[in-house]
């Protein structure tokens, strides 16, 4: 495909498929295109669930920061579908991997590069270094587990997450793993945020365990 280097070209971000349930054959392609000032539009051109038809396209204003993030948090749900997909590998390999771009991250750098988003080459490449995005969140508490609830972060791609309260609001928790931390995104944040990385308090694991049958069941749906 043409990636072209002017400004205003739209330009090939990402194609991708999915054909996980019955019936399932849509697919889509992905492109950016710089407005300049640190902002791009994304524009998402693909097919209906079934694959034969077209369907509406999307597009979304994005700030570089907010389209870092997003293109990092794709990365990283294709690299889990694949370590999820080799579970049977030695467990002797590095625990502590350097850091690499995923198919998005690396397509984005060039674009970015192309077209002269100097911001925009700086924040992959800390995040490559592992200083990006500086750590500025204030503090945050889980105050209470609620329920179990799908939380869309893209077209028709849900995640099953816990539903819970925190002293800035209520969020959407991620399953935690075996020492407690897990990532947490507030309901006031889009679906493109990439949330923050927290440790679940000992006295809410209970209720996390008692809801497990029903996040299980919601997650196989």
């Amino acid at each position: 495909m043409t990636t072209g280097s002017r400004k205003n070209d739209r330009q090939f971000l990402f194609h991708g498929e999915l054909s996980d349930a019955p019936g399932r054959n849509e697919s889509w392609d992905e492109y950016l295109r710089y407005r300049g000032n640190n902002r791009w539009d994304l524009i998402v051109e693909g097919t209906d669930f079934s694959g034969t038809s077209a369907a509406k396209p999307v597009k979304e204003v994005m700030s570089t920061k907010a389209l870092v993030n997003w293109v990092l948090d794709r990365d990283a749900e294709i690299k889990e579908g694949s370590t999820e997909a080799a579970d049977d590998l030695d467990e002797s390999e590095d625990d502590d991997p350097q850091r690499q771009f995923g198919p998005r991250a690396e397509r984005l750098r060039e674009i970015a590069v192309s077209v002269g988003a100097t911001y925009c080459v700086s924040c992959l490449d800390g995040w490559l270094v592992g200083s990006w995005p500086p750590e500025k969140h204030r503090a945050i508490r889980i105050l209470d587990i609620n329920g179990v609830t799908r939380r869309g972060v893209w077209i028709r791609i849900y995640h099953s997450v816990y539903e819970v309260e925190t002293n800035l609001g209520p969020g959407f928790l991620y399953p935690p793993g075996a020492d407690r931390p897990t990532k947490l995104i507030l309901k006031s944040e889009s679906s493109m945020s990439a949330g923050r990385m927290v440790k679940v308090p000992t006295a809410l694991m209970a209720k996390i365990e008692a809801l497990r049958p029903s996040f299980e069941a919601l997650a196989k749906q």
